[in-house]
């Protein structure tokens, strides 16, 4: 009885695990910077973003508030030589305009 108990209990937080990992996040900002070509987004609280190949930038710019949807919690990290420090880059879903 007990070892079902505790396999029961090991696959239940396994499960909250997947479930927490799966889950979409929304992030409200200016961009600040913009690379077309990377499909990358900053924006000017310093978070930045890699969207998908196929996602269509050039409705939005630089200056303009938008939302961004992503799950991953596990950045990228790369060093901004400009402003000399290291940034975390999230793996976005989408981005849009923000009302």
């Amino acid at each position: 009885m007990r070892k079902i108990l505790i396999s029961t209990l090991a696959v239940s937080t396994l499960a909250s695990a997947s479930i927490a990992s799966a889950a979409t996040f929304t992030t409200t900002g200016t961009i600040e910077k913009l690379n077309m070509l990377a499909n990358t987004v900053q924006l000017s609280d310093g978070d930045s973003f890699k969207l998908p190949s196929d996602t269509d930038l050039s409705g939005v710019s630089a200056g303009q508030k938008v939302q961004i949807n992503w799950s991953s919690q596990t950045p990228s990290w790369f060093t901004d030589h400009v402003n000399n420090k290291d940034v975390a880059q999230f793996d976005a879903n989408s981005i849009s305009v923000a009302q």
